[in-house]
């Protein structure tokens, strides 16, 4: 069986626009990482934290973020990156991470935090699906097919950041992919579709705090 480190120091940022900070794909992570027992230290992109960390990892939201990415000073001697522009695009931000995660990080962190608990480098990581670890990527190359995540994994609900003119939503995610194959689009052909289990979103919507919010978004983020 498999001992996680768990005296590994990781920490996570976002490039992003400030109003953009904590974002849904950005709390995921850190659920799985917590999950599997690993402590990860939230930064903004400006702080600099509690070094000497062990990993950084790197949360993208949109391809705008590239710029700010190649400007991010890195804390860790291994850069971790995944998000949504990886499944797009990922070749701007190679030159600037170790390995990134193509598609769904749910599973991958966890694998790639538990490798590199029993000393795996980025090189070790190539093996791990939908990765592409800078290495070992030759310019131009391919890319590989998108991680998905089945079942789909239950997060607890979400309170949206406070925003100007934007009122406190908890959001909580009822499917992920689109379960048609229309010939113009290709989410249905990219992306299977994954309902979450009815009765596990009747529990989860019991569990909610209404006294932090009383307004609830059942959302499919594709």
């Amino acid at each position: 069986m498999l001992k996680r480190r768990r005296d590994l120091r990781i920490c996570i940022t976002e490039p992003a626009e400030p109003d953009s900070y904590g974002s849904m794909g950005c709390q995921y992570i850190l659920n799985a990482a917590f999950g599997a027992g690993y402590y990860v230290e939230y930064l903004r992109p400006e702080e600099a934290g509690n070094p000497p960390y062990d990993v950084e990892l790197v949360s993208l939201h949109h391809c705008t973020d590239f710029p700010r990415f190649a400007q991010l000073p890195r804390r860790a001697p291994l850069r971790l990156v995944g998000g949504h522009p990886s499944v797009n695009n990922i070749r701007p931000a190679i030159p600037f991470g170790d390995a990134f995660c193509i598609g769904e990080g749910e599973n991958w962190i966890v694998q790639a935090l538990d490798q590199i608990g029993i000393g795996a480098v980025a090189t070790d990581l190539a093996d791990l699906p939908g990765t592409v670890v800078r290495l070992l990527h030759e310019q131009g190359g391919p890319i590989p097919q998108g991680n998905t995540v089945k079942p789909l994994p239950l997060h607890p609900p979400y309170l949206n950041r406070s925003g100007e003119g934007h009122a406190r939503v908890w959001y909580l995610e009822m499917a992920r992919g689109c379960p048609f194959d229309c010939h113009y689009c290709e989410l249905g052909w990219a992306w299977k579709y994954r309902p979450q289990k009815t009765q596990l979103l009747l529990d989860a919507v019991d569990s909610i705090d209404l006294a932090q919010s009383k307004r609830i978004s059942l959302f499919a983020p594709d």
